[in-house]
């Protein structure tokens, strides 16, 4: 039996999916499982703002929606996006006999603070509290899932005394991985006319202090020579409070500059990042890597940290990693004197490579473990 034939006779099932931060990653990933998935899947969504809000209050709206859609349908499972508390929701939803499902995009053990902050634990016992009171727990990588354990050892190890330090193994036995996916470019790869001014790097990330922009800006105004061709693309989503590095760049790097700004559409977007050459990262904080999965899925060659998930993710592929911030201009640099690095050749094997990763390939394993959690029920006492 085929697969095809095997998914048309596989069970079908009702899904509510609660995503809190429906922007960004949080919302494409939603988008696609409801999209592409065998299951009913029914989208309840917040709006991608006020994250610590969401993480401590939207269980209240969603807890509401769900007791109403309950007593007019099936629910099978709930499948919760961070950030959410998954431990209130169930308070809200006592008589609710679904089992729940949380998908970590990402969680407080690991997300740098700004300079000057604490890290508030407050949070982090939050994310402890849902992944404890969620049937299953699926993390978006092996990085994000070692992180969220080792930074639940740790801060429980701060207790002055019960610091039931086995919860984090009832966390770790009900856990597993399952990668998020991309669509496959729509745009058809065309020749990119390098003698107009070089290869294009690109910023496709959010505009955060955790990204660290300043570090990817220092590094190509280190390249701003004039025997140096290259040209800079700077899209990405902007936050409320963008950092100074992003204003600064513009105005020194303006003539190295082909694009700057967000773009809103997804297909104006894509054939943006057609048109570039080279992904660059500087994150301090990356559980996945979305848009640099998207970057190489078009054929653009990744210079990335060693460190995060992207080792997890690129190692085994040309990926150029660099060992510390300070080596990342020199790095820069030598793709700079390597066309074939970014020559078609390379960019066809890289999309071949990250093929893998497209939702109609990764669909499969999300039916099978919503499908699995299901079988196995509700494991409340």
């Amino acid at each position: 039996m085929g697969p095809d034939a095997e998914r048309n006779e596989a069970p079908t099932r009702n899904v509510f999916f609660l995503e809190s931060y429906y922007g960004g990653s949080h919302r494409a990933i939603a988008d696609r499982v409801a999209e592409q998935s065998r299951h009913r899947i029914t989208l309840l969504t917040m709006p991608a703002r006020h994250w610590k809000w969401r993480l401590r209050g939207s269980a209240y709206h969603f807890g509401a929606e769900l007791r109403r859609r309950a007593g007019e349908e099936d629910v099978d499972l709930v499948l919760c996006s961070t950030p959410i508390d998954v431990s209130l929701l169930r308070a809200r939803c006592r008589k609710l006999d679904a089992p729940v499902l949380l998908y970590v995009h990402e969680h407080q053990f690991s997300y740098p603070t700004s300079a000057g902050e604490t890290p508030d634990a407050n949070y982090r016992l939050t994310d402890l509290a849902s992944a404890l009171a969620a049937d299953a727990v699926w993390f978006n990588s092996h990085w994000c899932r070692n992180a969220f354990l080792e930074g639940a050892r740790s801060l429980l190890g701060y207790m002055p005394d019960y610091r039931c330090r086995d919860l984090v193994e009832e966390v770790a036995a009900a856990s597993r991985v399952v990668y998020p996916g991309v669509n496959p470019p729509a745009v058809p790869a065309r020749e990119r006319n390098l003698e107009a001014g070089g290869p294009v790097f690109l910023w496709n990330h959010r505009w955060e202090h955790d990204k660290s922009p300043e570090l990817f800006f220092e590094a190509l105004e280190a390249l701003d020579r004039p025997e140096l061709r290259w040209r800079l693309a700077v899209v990405g989503g902007a936050g409320r409070r963008v950092p100074p590095a992003f204003e600064a760049a513009r105005s020194r790097l303006a003539h190295r500059i082909v694009r700057w700004g967000f773009v809103e559409d997804r297909t104006e977007y894509r054939a943006i990042v057609e048109r570039c050459d080279i992904v660059v990262s500087t994150a301090r904080q990356e559980n996945f890597g979305l848009a640099v999965l998207e970057a190489v899925r078009a054929g653009l060659l990744p210079v990335l940290p060693r460190r995060l998930s992207y080792p997890e993710l690129y190692d085994g592929t040309d990926a150029l990693f660099y060992e510390e911030t300070a080596h990342l201009s020199a790095t820069l640099e030598s793709v700079l004197h390597e066309r074939a690095l970014y020559g078609e050749a390379r960019r066809a094997a890289r999309r071949r490579w990250a093929s893998k990763f497209d939702w109609p390939e990764r669909i499969a394993d999300w039916d099978r473990g919503i499908e699995e959690v299901v079988a196995a029920g509700v494991h409340r006492t």
